[in-house]
């Protein structure tokens, strides 16, 4: 989507797609990214707690 943003002219609705859509990119890696990887730890991590309560 960027790239093909990036290759149109400087128009206002490009011009204000493409700063939407670069805030999203950046906002995935930086945030949304760490929040998925502890809820899947905490997941890992109880689910074991599970198991070994078990045996």
């Amino acid at each position: 989507m960027l790239g093909w943003i990036g290759g149109k002219p400087v128009e206002s609705y490009y011009y204000i797609a493409g700063q939407v859509c670069t805030a999203v990119y950046f906002l995935f890696f930086i945030v949304l990214l760490p929040i998925i990887a502890e809820l899947e730890l905490r997941n890992y991590h109880t689910s074991i707690d599970f198991f070994d309560s078990n045996f």
